[in-house]
């Protein structure tokens, strides 16, 4: 009989383990050996900007101490401030009596004003001596003149102004309107004659020459007539009021009141006539 001999496992699993160690052994003394790293010399440029950037450092804490002992100072010195403000008597309070600043005639204020401006060179020259500040930045601005204010014309003057209009052109007929009826008295009372017209009407366009040289006329004379007009298309109401039928009507007027229609011959001559005559 034959005996049968079994290997163990754990034979087989020590044969294994030798063989991986064997030919790890082996691969470690297949390696070339590691080579010796060796540092170059650090530069020239490089070790003055490590020393620049040392002296900034440095300088930037020198001076954040000297911030910090000035910062101790200043709180030092107000504590002592305090405590001696403490410490000294409280003033009693007094009133006094407060004078209004008087009123500067237009001299005494150009006088005022010169001499502070001449203070203010002073210290402006001084500054410049002080801190060498050009003098060009100082240099007072020239003093603009007023414009003149434009004059004023009496009422009735700027009533006869020249106005653009679509029917009467350049004219200085006084357009009336409904604002100018609702006082009593027209045109501050004064005597005149106003045509109410219809733009369409051919006797009105015929008559507007002749009013145009009558408002001229009596400007140029400086009277103290008025020549007027009002489009009854436009403003019916006043129109109604006056209880007008036709076109054109011309009605007189005698110290800003109504006097009756004129019924007479519509010449420039006739019209200057009646005018003048008004009183």
């Amino acid at each position: 009989m034959r005996t049968i001999v079994r290997k163990s496992r754990t034979s087989k699993l020590s044969k294994k383990s030798s063989k991986k160690s064997s030919k790890k052994s082996s691969k470690k003394s297949n390696k070339k050996p590691n080579k010796k790293v060796v540092k170059k010399p650090v530069s020239v440029k490089k070790l003055k900007k490590l020393a620049a950037k040392a002296d900034q450092e440095a300088q930037v804490a020198q001076a954040a101490q000297a911030a910090q002992a000035a910062q101790e100072a200043q709180a030092a010195q107000a504590a002592q401030a305090a405590q001696a403000a403490q410490a000294a008597p409280s003033p009693s309070l007094e009133l006094v009596p407060v004078n209004k600043p008087k009123k500067l005639s237009k001299k005494q204020f150009e006088e005022h004003m010169d001499k502070t401006n001449q203070r203010i060179m002073i210290l402006k020259e001084l500054l410049n001596q002080r801190f060498n500040l050009p003098m060009e930045e100082f240099q007072p601005k020239p003093k603009s003149k007023p414009k003149p204010k434009p004059k004023r014309l009496p009422k009735r003057q700027q009533q006869l102004q020249l106005q653009p209009h679509e029917h009467f052109g350049e004219t200085r007929v006084s357009m009336l309107r409904d604002e100018d009826f609702n006082n009593t008295n027209l045109r501050d009372g004064q005597d005149g004659i106003v045509m109410f017209y219809a733009p369409w009407c051919p006797h009105c366009t015929n008559l507007i020459p002749t009013l145009n040289s009558l408002a001229e006329q009596i400007h140029s004379t400086n009277g103290d007539k008025f020549i007027g007009a009002v489009d009854c298309t436009k403003e019916d109401q006043i129109a109604d009021r006056m209880g007008i039928q036709g076109y054109p009507t011309l009605k007189v007027y005698r110290r800003g009141v109504v006097h009756g229609d004129y019924n007479g011959s519509r010449d420039f001559n006739e019209l200057l006539g009646f005018l003048s005559n008004l009183h």
